[in-house]
């Protein structure tokens, strides 16, 4: 006659319970039959009208013994093996909470257990049910004596499965993550035998290759010692990170996150550690303890540098094979270090395009060519754009363009590139403007402000990376208004008077904003005027700077107290008067006037000097990155494809733009 019984569980844990993913759950049940030290274990899919009806797990365990009911299913959160380390047998046990029965819940609503045990009295079968709109009450059959010799084990059946089963439809994928999480025990205990519907699990047949490296953490006076295995797989999609005991048992899968480009690599930790940790019940507290973290850490690196070798090994194959085709987008050797970067981020991609487009080797000579000049023009220009052309070009999934597009952002040689793009087209920019403001061929054609200064507006960097755009070619008046706006305070603007604002008419060429205020204690602007380079800067032009300097620190709405307001007036060369006042305030970096409380500055600066000292900035990194500009042309070129429409070449058409009239 059936008995029941209600099982010990609380919300907390059946919440817990209904989390877990139906691959998770998978896995447990096959944990369960080599904890109870079955040698052949089989999962049967049993299907219906093209849908999964159940699924079925049977084992050749040594079963689930009757008078151990109340000890297995009355407690949850607590099992027999918490007694024990090892099995009858000697296996080291997955489970030790007992939990790992009821996470099938996750897969179907209804669980029976079926187990054949073997007594001093002989074989006998019982069986245990459950159904989720009563997780607490267990269903137990009477025991019945079976035939001498009978096998003893346990069958599991998850039927009325859940509407969303959460297991891939392809077994072949299932497989897959089965061997990666069973890796490391199946190597350890050669003699289990594992199916999925007739196929076997066989972890070792699909390993590429294993490296093992032993590493230490060490925290005060504790040291711990740990193995770690980074197994590469042949084929699948075999992704898994485990922390596992000292005899390859895995007791936890984590997420290091090292991995997202999708390289075949699994990576298993072995400790005693864990088995110490698992046997507290502290693992699923890892990330607390400073040993946990120094071992996963090291083992993420670890595994980072494997890929990275194996990648660039991959690489190399792919790059020769294209070279051989002649689609390589690139001839000779690496001029530099930035070359030499880039290419290695290519070569990695590359190989990328033929894992995630497996036809991509079949389609034309012409197709393939185009691609890869895409690739290699994404990567010199700007390697975030890459991931559009990875959309629109390819037609990758968006996981797969996140996959590809991570690359460039988390590689060290993505920020090479970047840094190196940006360097070297500063060199550029710097060598252009220097000719087209002192050559004559180009500064009789420069006009100040319909080319020079709508050029330098994309190029404010020049006067100081603390600096970000505010205004442009705007009254004093406006200028005020917008720095209101700048500092949050737009609710100020309607109380200014007519009449305090009325003679702010000077324009000024460009007004920059200290970047990031609020971290500083004083925040510093920039009001700059340009000149064309024919200009000779004079007395008319001090004046002009004067000008603005003094409407700023009269008018009592632009802020004093915590504001330093400088004022550049900048240009290829100045007369005998300005260089006497400068002269008579000992020429100090070209400062004009300080006020004495040192919240206005005024420089005077020649632009050969702003040029200089903007290169001087950039010499470490241009050194350490080899770049050379080999001749001027190189920067005329960089101007004039860039700035083609402000260009004051003879041969480009020039935008006609209405002057405006300014002060001074």
């Amino acid at each position: 006659m059936a008995k029941y019984f209600e099982v010990m569980l609380t919300g907390e844990h059946l919440s817990r319970v209904a989390k877990v993913s139906a691959m998770e759950a998978l896995r447990e049940f096959i944990w369960n039959s080599c904890d109870a030290d079955a040698k052949n274990i089989s999962i049967t899919i049993e299907t219906g009208l093209g849908s999964a009806l159940a699924i079925v797990i049977e084992d050749d365990g040594h079963g689930i013994n009757y008078e151990d009911i109340d000890a297995l299913f009355g407690n949850f959160g607590r099992s027999v093996k918490a007694l024990n380390r090892v099995s009858p047998e000697g296996r080291v046990y997955h489970g030790r909470l007992g939990e790992g029965r009821y996470k099938g819940f996750s897969i179907g609503n209804r669980i029976e257990w079926v187990s054949r045990y073997k007594s001093s009295e002989g074989v006998y079968e019982f069986s245990v049910s459950c159904d989720s709109t009563n997780m607490k009450r267990l269903t137990v059959s009477d025991k019945i004596e079976m035939p001498q010799g009978s096998k003893t084990g346990v069958r599991v059946e998850i039927s009325n499965l859940r509407e969303k089963l959460g297991l891939p439809e392809d077994k072949t994928t299932i497989i897959y993550n089965l061997n990666a999480a069973f890796a490391a025990y199946l190597i350890a205990y050669k003699n289990i035998v594992i199916k999925l519907d007739g196929r076997l699990l066989n972890p070792e047949e699909n390993i590429k290759n294993i490296r093992t490296i032993e590493i230490t953490a060490q925290d005060k006076s504790d040291v711990e010692h740990a193995e770690v295995k980074i197994i590469e797989w042949n084929n699948g999609d075999m992704r898994g990170e485990y922390t596992c005991g000292q005899k390859g048992v895995s007791l936890e899968e984590i997420n290091l996150r090292f991995n997202r480009h999708g390289f075949p690599v699994s990576v298993y930790i072995l400790s005693s550690y864990f088995d110490d940790l698992h046997d507290k019940n502290l693992l699923s507290m890892g990330a607390t303890f400073p040993i946990y973290e120094s071992l996963l850490n090291q083992a993420e690196n670890l595994a980072r540098e494997y890929i990275k070798e194996k990648l660039l090994q991959l690489a190399a194959e792919e790059v020769e094979s294209l070279k051989t085709e002649d689609i390589y987008p690139y001839k000779g050797d690496a001029s530099n270090v930035v070359e030499q970067a880039e290419r290695q981020v290519f070569d990695i991609c590359a190989i990328q395009v033929h894992q995630y487009l497996p036809n991509f080797s079949s389609v034309p000579k012409k197709t393939k060519q185009l691609t890869y000049r895409l690739i290699q023009q994404a990567l010199a220009s700007n390697p975030g754009s890459l991931k559009k052309i990875l959309s629109e070009v390819m037609d990758l999934s968006k996981e797969k363009q996140d996959d590809l597009a991570n690359l460039l952002e988390k590689t060290t040689l993505s920020a090479i590139i970047n840094t190196a793009t940006i360097v070297s087209n500063r060199m550029l920019f710097l060598n252009g403007l220097g000719q087209i403001l002192y050559d004559n061929e180009y500064n009789k054609r420069l006009k100040e402000r319909s080319q020079l200064h709508k050029i330098l507006l994309n190029e404010l960097w020049i006067f100081g990376e603390q600096y970000s755009y505010g205004v442009d070619d705007v009254n004093l008046r406006n200028v005020l208004k917008e720095y209101i706006r700048h500092m949050g305070r737009e609710e100020l603007i309607p109380r200014i008077a007519k009449d305090d604002i009325s003679n702010l008419d000077e324009i000024p060429d460009i007004c920059l904003w200290q970047q990031y205020p609020h971290q500083y204690e004083t925040v510093e602007n920039l009001i700059i005027e340009l000149k064309r380079p024919k200009c000779i800067l004079g007395k008319d032009e001090l004046g002009q700077i004067d000008e603005y300097w003094y409407r700023i620190t009269a008018n009592k709405h632009f802020p004093k107290e915590s504001t330093r307001w400088n004022f550049l007036l900048i240009g290829t060369d100045y007369d005998d008067f300005v260089a006497q006042k400068l002269a008579n305030t000992n020429n100090l970096h070209a400062n004009y006037f300080s006020s004495a409380d040192g919240k206005v500055r005024v420089w005077v600066r020649k632009w050969n000097q702003v040029i200089q000292d903007a290169k001087l900035k950039l010499e470490f990194l241009r050194e350490k990155l080899d770049y050379q500009i080999q001749d001027n042309e190189e920067g005329i070129n960089y101007l004039e494809n860039k700035y083609s429409e402000y260009f004051p070449g003879k041969d480009v058409r020039l935008q006609k733009q209405p002057s405006r009239k300014k002060t001074g």
